[in-house]
């Protein structure tokens, strides 16, 4: 959790920079800085979430160089 709310304060002061973190941060029941319940179904969003992201950020930190 507190991963996600680091990635989240991340996210709030740079999206622009990093908009591949958005979609972590619109998973229904889970708020950043409220509740949070990690289940299984919210470890596999995660999952399949960050696999389709790490990818893009890869990319982009290689387009920067």
């Amino acid at each position: 959790y507190e991963q996600y709310r680091t990635l989240y304060k991340l996210w709030c002061s740079n999206n622009s920079a990093l908009p591949e973190l958005k979609p972590l941060f619109r998973i229904s029941g889970i708020e950043p800085d409220g509740t949070f319940t990690v289940s299984d179904e919210f470890r596999a969003t995660v999952r399949g979430l960050a696999s389709q992201i790490l990818p893009l950020m890869s990319a982009s930190e290689v387009s920067k160089d």
